[in-house]
């Protein structure tokens, strides 16, 4: 059975929302920590704390590619069924 294409979009917009919802701590984390070092202050415990979640947020980035890649497709199926 087809999803329905309001369906469809509240998925797409639960989705984006979601992947943003969990990467803005993760970049701002990052951003911090990078601020920090540029501006001469170095914390250990920071910097180590930021290895796993730059590899976090690759991972969240990395998931929100490829879904990003199937809803295309999705899509470009139903527009080749609708032609």
């Amino acid at each position: 059975m087809a999803a329905s294409p309001s369906n469809s979009i509240v998925r797409l917009v639960a989705g984006i929302g979601l992947f943003v919802l969990m990467g803005t701590p993760l970049l701002g984390y990052l951003w911090h920590t990078a601020n920090d070092l540029l501006a001469g202050e170095f914390r250990p415990v920071r910097v180590v704390i930021a290895i796993p979640v730059a590899v976090l947020l690759y991972a969240v980035m990395r998931s929100m590619t490829r879904t990003i890649n199937a809803w295309d497709a999705t899509g470009e199926a139903h527009q080749q069924e609708a032609a």
